[in-house]
């Protein structure tokens, strides 16, 4: 694939390109594969907030709701990175790692001392994953720009860098 500016030209490509027909696309949003293709064109005006619209949101309201959503919808996790003026930080940061991991490994074994797992003891078990995988990715970051890789990260700019880790 080429490389493109906007979300939406990538759900374009994928809705006339993809594996996946339009049609199927279409039906499973709940309507028909015309509408979705004008909503996906770029020459037509969307009604409502549009997908290209998402990062000047979110920027703008200062929240990553959205992209946490998305990732865990994906299968991934979002992950926040720190500034580059916060790189001197890690040994604090494997600190917080350690303890991150460690409030996973709880709420696990917590949820696991009756051998059935609760819809609040799973909603906890993911959300100290997620945060012990974020401080991880934080720290690994920390080391990469000690051991003066900062070039393998370059394609985060500005002070507030974000990854998405795949869960594997």
């Amino acid at each position: 694939m080429s490389e493109y500016s906007t979300l939406s030209e990538i759900l374009h490509d994928i809705a006339i390109a993809g594996t996946v027909p339009a049609k199927m696309i279409a039906q499973a949003l709940g309507r028909s594969h015309v509408v979705l293709l004008n909503q996906l064109n770029s020459n037509v005006v969307p009604a409502k907030l549009g997908v290209d619209d998402l990062i000047p949101f979110m920027r703008s309201s200062g929240s990553v709701e959205p992209l946490t959503w998305l990732a865990r919808q994906m299968g991934g996790v979002f992950v926040k990175l720190p500034a580059a003026s916060d790189m001197a930080a890690g040994q604090t940061a494997v600190l917080e790692s350690i303890q991150e991991f460690s409030e996973f490994a709880t709420a696990g074994a917590d949820a696991w001392l009756d051998g059935k797992i609760e819809q609040h003891e799973l909603e906890r078990i993911e959300k100290e994953a997620t945060d012990s995988i974020a401080a991880i990715q934080r720290f690994v970051l920390l080391c990469r720009c000690a051991a003066g890789e900062e070039e393998k990260i370059s394609l985060l700019s500005g002070d507030e860098r974000s990854a998405e880790t795949n869960r594997t």
